[in-house]
């Protein structure tokens, strides 16, 4: 099993607004280190007898707020590149799954907003399960896509967000 996060902190802007380095950063972090990730992963799974590739994507890779394009844009696509690599590999033994985070309470979130109770009065409201991630939530998703009780899960997205996309 390999698993492969990377996400950078690209500034709030539309798309009109942001600047072109901002996106190439993005697009280079976001989508083509995964692309890289699989791409030399592949052949040493291949080689194992098969195996899983989960890939963290975001819950905002299938739902949009106002400012993020580039971290949509990346996310959706790193769905879409796991789809891919399922199919492609499949014959192999090889499942690729992409697990999506809501708002986990972390680092990452922590220097976005730098206040957890503005965090937590922001954003729980939009979480019927009435709290934010932790990161052990996360965790347990991406150990049960990779287990073999997910053996027939493959190009799959598990969704992980408190109810997020579900309202």
């Amino acid at each position: 099993t390999t698993v492969h996060s990377a996400a950078t902190r690209e500034p709030t802007a539309t798309v009109e607004d942001m600047e072109f380095g901002d996106w190439n950063e993005a697009l280079r972090v976001n989508l083509t280190s995964m692309f890289l990730l699989c791409k030399y992963a592949i052949p040493q799974l291949r080689a194992a007898g098969g195996g899983v590739i989960v890939n963290i994507a975001s819950q905002l890779g299938s739902v949009v707020t106002p400012g993020r394009p580039a971290y949509h844009a990346t996310k959706g696509a790193v769905i879409q590149l796991t789809k891919a690599i399922a199919i492609e590999n499949a014959k192999d033994n090889i499942r690729a799954v992409t697990v999506s985070p809501g708002a986990v309470e972390t680092d990452r979130l922590m220097a976005r907003y730098r206040d957890i109770g503005i965090i937590r009065d922001l954003m729980v409201p939009n979480h019927p399960i009435g709290r934010l991630g932790q990161p052990e939530d996360i965790a347990g998703a991406a150990l049960f896509v990779a287990s073999d009780d997910a053996a027939f899960m493959t190009g799959t997205d598990l969704i992980v967000d408190g109810g997020y996309t579900a309202v």
